[in-house]
């Protein structure tokens, strides 16, 4: 079985959070599925921190990733002139 192959989407460093942080994805979404049929309020409370915690570094990495890339864009068009 072949690696997989890092995105393109992301550039460095933050192609490597982003394998990095893909479990807690996973973690979360298992964690919405048991607490939408085992409903204690613990389990609500703690589902929903991790979940605000995902959302809130998949959001964060794809605003610094478009920076970054703004600023190598801007680098490379002002070597090119």
């Amino acid at each position: 079985m072949r690696p997989i192959k890092p995105s393109k989407v992301f550039i460095e460093p933050y192609n490597e959070w982003n394998q990095r942080f893909k479990p807690l994805g996973t973690i979360s979404l298992i964690l919405v599925i048991v607490t939408v049929f085992y409903h204690p309020l613990w389990l609500a409370i703690l589902t929903s921190v991790i979940t605000i915690a995902n959302i809130s570094i998949d959001i964060g990495l794809i605003v610094l990733n478009a920076r970054k890339k703004g600023k190598l864009s801007k680098m490379n068009h002002d070597r090119c002139l």
